[in-house]
């Protein structure tokens, strides 16, 4: 940083000589001296001063280039290190989550598939007839929709 600011600042010391000699090689500069002297001086002497400055200026035009190349690949190398930080912070955490539910014990839940086996022959023939098991799958259906659609970015609003 601090080699930054010496070079901006010498730039900025020569930038008032570099810009006078080029007013003085356009023709467009005034003599303010005083002296009379002729225009062969002044543009001899602008000519001296911007042959020796042009390359000073061209050599800090290829550092600030330089340097600019190196801070676009510094962001672009840092963004793919917060990119993929962020993502072994996702895998880490769904890996705590997997071994979460990996711990929970469902073996409670195995024998439920049985249950309609104890409900009475006569009020499974009373459901049926209504259509008890048709309007459960219509209703489960429609909630599938309904948890999939929520994933869908923008057509969550009413929700």
């Amino acid at each position: 940083m601090y080699k930054l600011y010496i070079r901006f600042t010498l730039f900025l010391l020569l930038l008032p000589a570099w810009a006078m000699a080029q007013t003085d090689a356009s023709g467009t500069g005034t003599d303010t001296t005083g002296t009379g002297s002729s225009s062969s001086d002044s543009s001899l002497a602008s000519t001296l001063i911007l042959g020796l400055l042009k390359p000073l200026f061209n050599a800090l035009a290829s550092i600030a280039k330089w340097e600019w190349d190196i801070v676009k690949k510094s962001g672009s190398t840092l963004m793919d290190i917060l990119k993929d930080w962020a993502c072994w912070c996702l895998d880490q955490l769904l890996g705590l989550v997997e071994a979460a539910l990996g711990a929970i014990d469902v073996s409670a839940f195995d024998g439920l598939g049985n249950l309609t086996g104890m409900i009475p022959a006569t009020v499974m023939q009373v459901l049926s007839a209504i259509g008890v098991g048709q309007a459960l799958g219509m209703i489960l259906a429609a909630i599938g929709i309904r948890f999939a659609l929520q994933l869908i970015p923008f057509v969550r609003l009413g929700s």
